[in-house]
């Protein structure tokens, strides 16, 4: 993870003015410090990144009420914002938020935590706030390689093997080697196919060679038979094709007879129709056009005298109509002439209104003028009586902070009872674990003794072996005499079916000879292979029963190595817990004179929190006094200058009304007074009212008029030409009939009505000379078909009932042949089904002996994942790894003094070349060199985490830890430390120690102002 830019306010000493951090000169650098004296909020800096990316943070938890105490007192929101790039070079940025409550100052509400992306130029939001998923560390394995808060810089380096483990099974994703359970899962799984397969190949016993012998045997006999019918049958189907073949002439001459019989007798009709169509064809053409032409004239002529009726009538309304408007209009127009006097009496009146408006509130604001003057005398008397409470309030502050309990002491001694008795717990739960697991287990071997009939090995367990795999043996061994046994019984039996069997004269289904003199004779074992069968089952049973047997005991043996394991590692926890709650009763003991029990530390612990709940309380009524004495003296400074403001505004009306009374005529300045401002503005008004609907009235009939006037002109020209077009339309009328009466006396028409009534028979010319035509046609056709037929047919002559036979002949030889070629089909079949299963069944016993093979292998493969031994095999290979990469470090800071080596309990162990290479425990180190060995091993899991993620930039924050090295050691740590920048890594060192400022150029220093708060100052910029 590569930090790239950090934003806080409001968190711990930080106050409202947002502090920003800018790393990229800092990771140009390689080594960067963050400088400052005790308490002026370095700490905070890698809280506020750990709040923003996992919600959690070193100091505070949630039961400690974590969201008042994290924000800063004289703050009312808390921001964070930090903005990272991850180890696969995406950028994200992860916020988060909280702000106090403005009615309740104690009550701060739970934080908001957000997180995006940066994509495409813009920040896209990522659905959730898991830094987890985007930095690929937990929280805990995040402050052990990348930020290392106070007092936990030792954390990996004091860890037990089986936490170190865990921790790198979660930082290099060694889970994926934890393949216990996938192969607990395969083995199921071949145990299932193995069943499977063998239940198949049960279902096969029938399949073999000499079946499929016989088979081919049978299919060749059916082949011969299949070819002799199907001979026949040729035969007699040539013989049916020439009967059917002179059924169907014979059948097509009488239907053509007849067909031609039928149309001899429509002729006549035929004939009528054609003559009647000539008629129809001749008057269509000659008169049909001309009298619609008539018609449609006749139509047209009636249309236009109706339309001129209609014109003449609208033309008298509309001379009325405009008659009417002519007379508005002059009565309007006189009105207007008069409006510019009545205009002049308006705008008077409205001036009286606006002057008799402008004193009344001249009379209102003098008044407020002498309000306001009272209001800011009150208020000056009670900003300096609130100044008094003030004064006292912060003598009551001070003696409350010079009485006030070391609640840092007390919080942490709480903390000690409390791990005490967490630790108490503890060890005594890990021991009645112990305890449960060994007679768990115990209880668990007793019962498969009595299970399996093994009680008597109860105290020699080196025999339940060969015990059990005699006790298979000997089933094995009846069994296999049993099956000997049911396999004679079967041979009588099969034989005495076939004794049954045998007839006189017919031959012997085993020799073939047809003379029977002395028969066999066998006695009935049906009972005895019951019997037999019965027992070989029973066998099967108790052979199962001793194989599941010896392999619970091979796993009763594993389970009894993993529980004693077990119960040396939980006996080595226990002391560990021991040696803990031996630390913590040395912290308590520092301080049981004062406080020799939990009670009186909680005791002053509530006295604390009472006092500083008082205090709280009286520092918030001083920011609210304080608060409340700037809020009234910008609203005296308000009103103050809001009277100033009347009075200026007083002036200017004054001179208004001055200026108003200068433009009124005496006549209304008589009558001012008699009317009140709205009656005058009302009036003025009602005048205005007046020339406005005057004018609209007259804008509308002038509309009006002006339309009418159009409207009647359009009207004149519309019935002249109406009148044209009638006398036309009537002229070409009488010449149309004209023409008509010459055309009917040179036709076969006598009159009109003869034509109309030709007419109005509407013939479907084209279906009538389609009838016809088809029936010329037809009758051709069965001529011609006739003279043919007769040609075909010659002599022959059909019989029916030697016809009918032939067909029963035919069908019978085609069910025949059906027949046969169905069990050809059949039988080829079951050949080609007996050679595919002969096959399957020889690839299912294939398939099976390589199971059985795969099985063997499984085996071997859960004796070696069993109870995560290749997960521990690999963590121990990556310790050996980081172990070896810390140790290029820690020889040289040491001098080639001390080297880290790995115990076979993988505990880290040093060698001391000072004492001829001895081993001796890390624990026996100083503080200095503790923490040099700390500082080795973060740097190479770092190197290691790296590697895994194929990071070319790598970066980590130290929290103090410097002050524990002398002058040498603290040289030769930097200098490790600036050799860094040369492997792509970046290192942030946090320290109060004044001579590492001199070392780290490049470094950020932050002071706390008593009044504004942390405020952080940049080196390259001074």
């Amino acid at each position: 993870m590569i930090p790239i830019r950090l934003t806080m306010q409001g968190i711990y000493s930080y106050q409202g003015t947002p502090q920003t951090i800018e790393f990229g000169p800092l990771l140009d650098a390689g080594l960067f410090g963050i400088f400052g004296a005790v308490g002026s909020g370095k700490s905070s800096i890698l809280e506020a990144i750990s709040m923003a990316l996992y919600g959690e943070i070193e100091r505070l938890n949630k039961r400690d009420d974590r969201n008042y105490n994290m924000m800063n007192l004289r703050s009312d929101r808390l921001y964070i914002g930090f903005e990272f790039r991850n180890y696969a070079g995406q950028i994200f940025r992860f916020e988060c938020e909280g702000r106090r409550n403005s009615k309740q100052y104690n009550e701060v509400n739970t934080y908001r935590r957000m997180a995006s992306e940066w994509v495409d130029g813009e920040w896209l939001s990522l659905g959730h706030c898991n830094g987890e998923q985007v930095t690929g560390l937990s929280y805990e394995n995040f402050k052990r390689t990348v930020i290392i808060p106070q007092g936990k810089f030792q954390d990996f380096l004091e860890l037990t093997p089986g936490g170190r483990s865990q921790m790198l099974q979660d930082l290099f994703a060694l889970d994926k080697y934890d393949l216990a359970g996938a192969t607990t899962r395969l083995t199921s799984q071949n145990k299932e196919l193995v069943h499977r397969l063998e239940g198949q190949l049960t279902g096969y016993e029938e399949v073999t060679p000499e079946a499929i012998k016989g088979a081919r045997e049978q299919l060749q006999l059916l082949q011969s038979q299949v070819e002799k019918s199907v001979r026949e049958y040729e035969d007699l189907h040539t013989k049916l094709a020439d009967s059917i073949e002179l059924k169907q002439l014979d059948d097509q001459l009488k239907s053509r007879q007849t067909a031609l019989k039928e149309m001899t007798e429509k002729e006549p009709d035929v004939r009528a129709a054609e003559t009647e169509l000539k008629h129809f064809q001749e008057a269509r053409r000659d008169f049909l056009a001309r009298i619609s032409q008539i018609n449609q004239r006749k139509d047209t002529v009636s249309q236009l005298q109706k339309t001129l009726d209609g014109l003449a009538s609208k033309e008298m309304k509309l001379h009325a109509s405009k008659e009417q408007i002519n007379q508005n209009y002059e009565k309007l127009n006189k009105a207007i002439e008069g409006h510019e006097v009545l205009r002049e009496d308006a705008e008077s009146a409205g001036i009286a209104g606006k002057l008799r408006t402008s004193m009344t509130s001249l009379d209102q604001k003098d008044q407020r003028i002498k309000n306001g003057m009272k209001s800011v005398i009150d208020l000056q008397d009670k900003i300096e009586n609130k100044a008094i409470t003030v004064d006292k309030l912060e003598g009551t502050v001070a003696e409350l902070k010079s009485n006030l309990p070391d609640r840092e002491l007390l919080l942490e001694l709480r903390s000690a009872f409390d791990r005490k008795e967490e630790l108490l717990s503890q060890i005594e739960k890990l021991k009645e674990k112990t305890q449960r697991s060994r007679q768990t287990f115990l209880d668990h071997k007793k019962a498969f003794f009595e299970e399996f009939d093994l009680t008597e090995y109860v105290n020699d367990n080196s025999k339940v072996t060969s015990e059990l795999k005699s006790r298979i043996s000997q089933c094995m061994m009846k069994k296999q005499n049993h099956r000997d046994n049911l396999h004679q019984m079967q041979v009588q039996a099969e034989m005495a079916r076939f004794v049954e069997q045998l007839t006189a004269g017919e031959s012997c289904p085993l020799c073939g000879s047809k003379d029977h003199p002395a028969p066999a004779h066998f006695e009935a074992a049906e009972q005895q292979i019951e019997k037999a069968q019965s027992q070989i089952e029973g066998l099967e049973s108790q052979q199962n029963k001793h194989q599941k047997a010896l392999l619970e005991w091979k796993s009763i043996n594993n389970a009894e190595k993993d529980w004693m394991h077990q119960e040396v590692n939980e006996r080595k926890e226990v002391e560990n817990l021991e040696k803990s709650l031996r630390e913590i009763e040395m912290k308590i003991k520092k301080h049981a004179e004062r406080y020799p029990d939990f009670d009186l530390v909680e005791r002053d612990l509530v006295r604390s929190a009472r006092m500083k709940k008082t205090l709280e309380k009286s520092e918030l009524e001083i920011k609210r006094v304080r608060q409340e004495i700037r809020e009234e003296t910008t609203k005296l400074d308000k009103y103050r200058q809001k009277v100033d403001q009347f009075k200026s505004e007083c002036d200017q009306m004054r001179g208004e009304i001055n200026s108003l009374k200068s433009s009124l005529v005496n006549s209304v300045l008589h009558q001012l007074d008699q009317h009140s401002a709205e009656e005058w503005h009302a009036l003025s008004q009602k005048m205005m009212s007046k020339i406005k609907q005057e004018k609209e009235e007259f804008r509308k009939v002038a509309d009006e008029r002006e339309k009418i006037m159009k409207e009647y002109i359009q009207l004149e020209t519309s019935l002249k030409e109406t009148k044209e077009y009638l006398n036309k339309d009537k002229k070409q009328l009488r010449q149309s009939e004209e023409e008509l009466e010459q055309i009917l006396s040179l036709s076969n028409f006598q009159t009109l009505a003869e034509v109309r009534q030709v007419l109005d028979k509407n013939i479907d010319v084209e279906m009538v000379q389609k009838r016809i035509q088809d029936h010329d046609r037809d009758m051709h056709m069965v001529t011609e078909s006739l003279r043919d037929l007769h040609a075909k047919i010659g002599d022959l002559t059909f019989d029916g009932e030697a016809h009918d036979k032939l067909i029963q002949q035919h069908e019978k030889s085609e069910k025949e042949l059906q027949k046969l070629r169905e069990e050809l089909n059949y039988q080829r079949k079951m050949l080609k089904e007996f050679q595919k299963r002969l096959d399957e069944k020889k690839k299912l016993t294939e398939e099976l002996s390589r199971l059985h093979r795969r099985a063997e292998n499984l085996k071997v493969l859960e004796g070696l994942f069993r109870g995560k031994k290749f997960v521990d095999y690999i963590s121990t290979v990556y310790l050996r790894e980081i172990c070896e990469i810390a140790n290029r470090r820690f020889k040289a800071l040491t001098n080639n003094h001390y080297s880290l080596v790995l115990g076979e309990d993988n505990q880290f162990l040093v060698r001391d070349f000072l004492h001829d290479g001895q081993i001796r425990s890390v624990k026996t180190l100083s503080g200095g060199q503790t923490f040099q060995v700390s500082l080795c091993l973060a740097l190479a899991l770092a190197e290691s985490l790296q590697n895994q993620n194929q990071s070319h930039q790598n970066f980590f924050f130290l929290d103090e830890g410097f002050g524990t090295l002398d002058g040498d050691a603290l040289r030769l740590v930097m200098e490790s430390l600036k050799a860094l920048r040369k492997e792509g890594r970046v290192v942030g060192v946090i320290s109060h120690v004044e001579s590492l400022q001199d070392e780290i150029a490049m470094n950020l220093y932050i002071r706390n102002d008593a009044e504004k708060g942390s405020h952080i100052h940049k080196s390259w910029e001074e």
